[in-house]
């Protein structure tokens, strides 16, 4: 009787919030919006493929060439889109890399030889590698603007992603009597440039300030770090082997099934919708669950779930087996997605650059998965490339649970409000802060003002792990020359040294060491 008094305390504070949140989640359907005709693309094309071929006169060679050219493309281009939103703002880096994405789109619908819309698919990728870092800054700033929890944005994100990838090839057969490809493609270029014009007239994000100018730090310039390409290396495997597991069993589903059922291509569209379906309700509902749900700990559980499914799905053809399978493949997936998305952001903050090397590396499963395939189909059998996919999951659990052991450790997240909750602080990227103080506690010693302090204090790691990260670190640094750009040239004042960075690091470019936080002495 007592809770419904508890819950309208607070009720101005309430209805802001709820309305803060309401208006972020509208400027993320814009986001969506913008992607979905991309995503839509790259799907619809598919089931014109036969037309396609014989239209350009693409040999088996080069109708393989076409269909890896975008996703090869897309994937490089990444960091060059994260790097560029670092530098430009998400504002304007997302449209551009919308009307380019539109312009290759364009180039295929009109090819009418081979190289032609060879060329058209790798200006798509690019396009859509460079705006999908800026995408998912745009999340970013969303949810710090309007107080949103970065992980529902993340998520409805997602679900939005994958539901317009789904619908593709049931648009293009339901189109396939009035127009060909090239109308498939010309709806898809229109829904990409009226995307990008929503985004410059409706979000008006921020444009970030120049590096050189005064005030300038690490929450308006978000900066990759050593320590933050750990954690890109780290998730983004974990996201290549989800990615790597997918493009594969969407082939090997039919491949499969092709051999035992008498309606194969029923019996494919329906596991692999089923699948479909699993993901997004799985992703979505994570998205409204506190962060211990997706911690890597819960996602490496999940990649251990998802191995044992892929290897249930040896027995697709037996639907009884089947379709829970792949129902339990799919959610499991998604959770170790999800787990993986959510380290990305505890631990990189708002950085394009890390989200733009972290989707190349994840980008890597989607040109391995037909590897897979070519081997099922040949030597190995689709039996024991599922087997083999089973292994891979167990690889993305491995790589979450002793991968992120090495990983320098983060704050709790700032909290949000959920939906009808009280109003709360405005979100930062989580960030390191610099050493405190060394105490007796730090020491081990039991502290005058908190004697249970010393039982919390961790043991030192061994000189053989220090040694081992040192060595990682010296690599980090040489990529982050490229990673990194700057003004940090000889002749110029580096200012403070970022609180990430441990004071005895030397600059990559100067080679003088960098000076220690103020705060800490």
């Amino acid at each position: 009787m007592t809770a419904l008094p508890v819950r309208r305390t607070g009720t101005p504070g309430q209805s802001g919030s709820a309305a803060r949140q309401r208006a972020g989640l509208a400027r993320l359907r814009i986001v969506l919006f913008a992607i979905a005709g991309l995503n839509g693309a790259h799907t619809a094309v598919l089931p014109f493929l036969p037309h396609v071929a014989t239209h350009l006169g693409l040999s088996p060679l080069l109708l393989g060439v076409f269909l890896l050219a975008d996703p090869a493309a897309k994937a490089l281009c990444q960091p060059l889109g994260g790097a560029l939103t670092d530098r430009a703002g998400p504002g304007r880096i997302l449209p551009l890399g919308l009307v380019i994405a539109v312009a290759g789109i364009a180039v295929v619908m009109v090819a009418d030889q081979a190289h032609l819309a060879i060329g058209g698919r790798l200006i798509w990728g690019a396009g859509t590698g460079i705006a999908v870092p800026a995408a998912y800054r745009t999340i970013a700033v969303l949810a710090e603007t309007y107080q949103v929890p970065p992980a529902r944005l993340y998520a409805s994100f997602g679900a939005g992603a994958i539901t317009s990838m789904a619908a593709g090839p049931p648009l293009a057969g339901l189109l396939a009597p009035f127009t060909g490809y090239q109308g498939v493609l010309a709806i898809a270029a229109a829904i990409g440039l009226a995307g990008a014009a929503l985004v410059v007239v409706r979000l008006r994000l921020p444009v970030p300030p120049r590096a050189s100018a005064p005030g300038t730090g690490p929450a308006e310039r978000p900066a990759l770090r050593p320590g933050d390409l750990r954690a890109v290396i780290v998730f983004g495997v974990c996201s290549l082997c989800c990615n790597l597991a997918w493009s594969s069993v969407e082939s090997l589903v039919p491949l499969s099934l092709g051999a035992g059922a008498h309606d194969s291509t029923g019996a494919s569209a329906l596991v692999l919708t089923a699948g479909l379906v699993s993901f997004i309700a799985v992703t979505l509902a994570l998205g409204r669950l506190p962060d211990g749900a997706r911690s890597p700990r819960a996602g490496s559980a999940a990649a251990i779930i998802m191995g044992g499914a892929g290897i249930a799905l040896v027995n697709v053809d037996a639907l009884g087996i089947g379709l829970p399978a792949i129902v339990i493949f799919m959610g499991a997936q998604a959770w170790t997605y999800l787990a993986a998305r959510d380290g990305m952001t505890h631990h990189t903050g708002r950085s394009g650059k890390a989200f733009g090397v972290f989707g190349m590396i994840a980008d890597g499963g989607n040109l391995l998965g037909p590897l897979v395939v070519v081997l099922a189909a040949g030597p190995l059998g689709p039996r024991a490339a599922f087997a083999l996919l089973g292994a891979v999951c167990l690889v993305a659990a491995a790589t979450l649970a002793i991968g992120t052991r090495i990983l320098p450790p983060v704050p709790a997240p700032a909290s949000f409000p959920e939906a009808g909750a009280g109003a709360g602080g405005r979100h930062r990227a989580p960030r390191l802060q610099p050493a405190p103080v060394t105490t007796g506690a730090a020491l081990g010693r039991p502290s005058a003002t908190r004697p249970d302090r010393a039982a919390s204090v961790s043991p030192p790691p061994p000189p053989e792990l220090v040694y081992l990260l040192d060595r990682v670190d010296a690599v980090l640094l040489l990529a982050d020359r490229y990673l990194q750009p700057g003004p940090h040239l000889p002749g110029h004042s580096p200012g403070p040294a970022h609180p990430r960075l441990h004071p005895s690091r030397r600059s990559v470019r100067t080679g003088a060491p960098r000076i220690p936080h103020r705060s800490t002495r």
